[in-house]
């Protein structure tokens, strides 16, 4: 068996994309945790793997440190938006949810539940 990048990550950077709705022609719009890029280009450009809502990602990174700011910034951005962050701290995803309101979807991936999304329409 093959080396699986994706499989191996303790972000499941593939699995979150997957998971995200695509219908429609409308952009797909994600705020990154500027720390998961790397992992974003590498599944994206050199894995191989098929690319989830293709030719409909829009991807803006922001610095996680600082959680009001980049919630500010995503209460801003058109929608559906999603967040894509990865945390092991419960309380950061708490402080997310309070600061961005209702009507908002939260998932959690992988294994050790270190990858998040959250997604408001």
């Amino acid at each position: 068996m093959g080396y699986d990048r994706n499989g191996a990550e303790t972000e499941h950077i593939y699995d979150a994309l997957g998971a995200i709705s695509c219908k429609d022609d409308a952009k797909v719009r994600i705020l990154l945790d500027r720390t998961l890029w790397p992992d974003y280009r590498y599944l994206m450009e050199r894995s191989g793997l098929a690319t989830p809502c293709a030719g409909k990602l829009t991807v803006t990174t922001a610095n996680f440190d600082d959680i009001p700011d980049t919630s500010g910034r995503a209460l801003k951005m058109a929608r559906p938006l999603t967040i894509l962050y990865g945390t092991r701290d419960p309380k950061m995803t708490q402080f997310l949810q309070a600061r961005l309101g209702g009507g908002i979807d939260v998932k959690t991936f992988g294994a050790a539940g270190v990858t998040h999304t959250i997604t408001l329409n």
